[in-house]
Formats: structure tokens, sequence, C-alpha cells
């Protein structure tokens, strides 16, 4: 599949230089998620599967190409959420934009490495029953995280409710100096944790309710020969 990527972007690179489109264009690459590990996915170190608030579920890394705008092998380590991709973009075409939204425009820091006006947190996600927020260098996780949890993708399908610890309520992890998320610091830093759970508790009265509904099991690809179907047309 990388292969087949990787080719297909060379294919697209090398028509934008054919059209002389090149020089003018931004070649931005990323991802919505973390690798699903059950189904030979593997975020490894990062902990955690695709759809659980784990660094392994959520933490990407992405790029941005310019030839007219952006230095060549250049790293940036600053905050970026997915929500900041429309100000960024507009201001990258020339429509000067601060904020749209929850996001903000970082087109300075993608360019020259500015701390002008960069992110200090973000929401990864506030469910129902579980949430997980970011500030600065820690995350704050409440409830459910998702399964698998562990570093190392499963080898079969497991019962992963039979072994997960259901007793622990929410976990604190600095993912600065722990991104793998092997240390719980909520005992270490109530008071950092107080903090952080009002913070949440704050965010959550503005958060649109989750639209998850039950599997419809009409649409099951067992009864379309392998393929989704709505069920009912």
């Amino acid at each position: 599949m990388v292969n087949a990527l990787d080719d297909a972007i060379g294919s697209v690179v090398a028509e934008l230089r054919a059209l002389d489109l090149y020089k003018n264009t931004i070649i931005i690459f990323g991802s919505d998620n973390g690798g699903q590990t059950l189904a030979g996915g593997n975020n490894f170190p990062l902990r955690g599967n695709k759809n659980t608030l784990w660094e392994g579920g959520m933490r990407i890394n992405s790029f941005v190409h310019s030839p007219a705008n952006i230095k060549r092998h250049e790293v940036r380590t600053q905050l970026f959420n997915v929500v900041d991709w429309y100000a960024t973009i507009m201001t990258m075409v020339g429509e000067k934009m601060d904020e749209y939204g929850d996001g903000i425009n970082q087109w300075e820091m993608i360019v020259n490495n500015s701390m002008k006006h960069t992110r200090r947190r973000f929401v990864y996600n506030i469910y129902d029953k579980s949430a997980a927020i970011r500030e600065g260098d820690y995350k704050l996780i409440v409830g459910k995280p998702g399964e698998p949890s562990g570093w190392i993708p499963p080898t079969r399908k497991v019962d992963y409710a039979s072994w997960q610890d259901k007793s622990q309520k929410h976990w604190l992890f600095n993912v600065k100096h722990d991104p793998n998320e092997r240390h719980d610091l909520s005992a270490r830093k109530p008071k950092l944790l107080h903090r952080l759970m009002l913070q949440l508790r704050k965010w959550s009265t503005s958060a649109v309710p989750s639209i998850h509904k039950a599997t419809d099991e009409r649409g099951s690809p067992k009864y379309f020969n392998g393929t989704f179907a709505s069920g009912w047309c």
C-alpha cells in the first residue's frame, strides 16, 4: 500500500511539473487517526489503536511541501490540531484568517517556526462516557480510552473487556516527555488533575452531542457479498 501511495503521489507531482504548476503548489500530507492494529497496523512505540484516546490512535505525522515557501528537511514539534487546517490553508492561498471555529492559523509556524500564534490546548474527543484533552505538555483522559490499550499489536482477536482494568477512571500524562503513555501522573499531580478536570467540564458544556449510534446489522457485508450497504434500499 505504501509503495502504491508513493507511486501515486509521484505521478501527481510529475503532472504538476509537466503543467508548470509545481512551483505554485503546496502539498499537504496527513492522516485522520493512527493505525488499525486489529487489521495489521502497528503504532509502536505509541500506545493504543485507531478509535481510542491513546496517542497511538490520535497522534500522526504530517508534512507540508512547497518549493516556493518552505525550506526542506525542517521539523516542527509545536501542537497542531486537525481543526487548524482550515484557517491555515486559507492563509496559505492569500486569504488571511487568524482563526476559524476552534481552529487557528499556523502558517507562520509552518513557514518560519514562529511561536507567536501557536496552539496551547485542544480537545482530543468528548464522548458521552469518555474524553481526553491536552494542555501544554499534559494530557488528561477520563472514562474508557478504548481497546486495545497496549503498545504491542495483538496477534489475534481477544476479549479485551475481560482483562482491562475497569477500576481506573482517569489518567494524566506528560506526553512531551512520555509520548508512549507509560507513566500515569494523576496521583502525583492532584492539583493539575483537578484543574484539567474543571477545564474538561467547561468544554463539555459546549460540546456537540455524540452522533455514535448502535451498529445496524442490516448493512453488514455478510449480507451483500462482502460489501457495505445501507440495508434498506
